[in-house]
């Protein structure tokens, strides 16, 4: 898990800023890890790992404040259940 984390924060290093500045849609660090790393698995898959990753303190999941800053199709992609509402972004790492 630690070296999923590890991936997963090294790709988002990797991708442009985009309108969210401090994190990343879930769906574009998922396309981003399949294009760097082998067995990213299915989506589905992928999204179960982010939050037992997050459980673990290894990275941070949030919930999307600005609807409108994602189109309809990358905010479906991005959706993980949570507890009070969907996840759809991977918080940018802090830089030191």
């Amino acid at each position: 898990l630690e070296t999923f984390a590890a991936r997963v924060l090294a790709t988002i290093a990797e991708l442009p800023v985009g309108p969210l500045r401090d994190s990343v849609p879930v769906s574009d660090v998922y396309d981003g890890y399949r294009e760097r790393h082998d067995g990213a698995g299915d989506l589905s898959m992928f999204k179960q790992r982010l939050l037992e990753a997050q459980r673990g303190r290894l990275l941070a999941l949030r919930q999307l404040d600005r609807p409108q800053a994602l189109s309809d199709a990358c905010r479906q992609r991005s959706e993980i259940a949570g507890k009070r509402r969907p996840l759809h972004l991977v918080l940018r790492p802090r830089r030191s």
